[in-house]
């Protein structure tokens, strides 16, 4: 705590270079923190002990959906803990880039764990997820 009651910021050691000065991010601390990396460490260990087993079906894609939502899942605890905003519309972007991998890729592992891989092609994933809508 600060002196005036309010929660000081932890100071991480990135400095931005801009024009001269020097720019900091500032995170303060968050009770909440905890829950986001604690589901960051469970899907990255998911990710880990599915790549291990990639002889059964629908381990690899599996294991690279766990993979992208860990780092989601970091993404989205950098951008709750962020204190000025265009930090936080830089982890929201990176989280935002990172939801239609996580979709194909689980969609992939339906698909091949319910012994329908012969669906899985180029056009199926182009006509799936990048037509445009009009």
């Amino acid at each position: 705590m600060g002196l005036n009651g309010r929660q000081t910021p932890v100071r991480l050691a990135i400095m931005v270079e801009r024009k001269g000065n020097l720019v900091s991010w500032s995170y303060p601390y968050n009770p909440l923190t905890w829950t986001s990396l604690a589901i960051a460490v469970l899907t990255g260990f998911l990710g880990w002990y599915s790549w291990g087993r990639r002889r059964e079906p629908g381990a690899e894609p599996f294991s690279i959906a766990c993979g992208l939502a860990t780092l989601w899942a970091l993404a989205s605890l950098m951008q709750s803990v962020s204190a000025e905003p265009s930090t936080r519309i830089l982890w929201y972007g990176a989280k935002t880039a990172l939801l239609l991998p996580i979709v194909c890729a689980v969609t992939a592992f339906v698909l091949l764990y319910a012994d329908h891989g012969n669906l899985l092609t180029r056009m199926w994933f182009g006509r799936s997820f990048f037509r445009r809508w009009w």
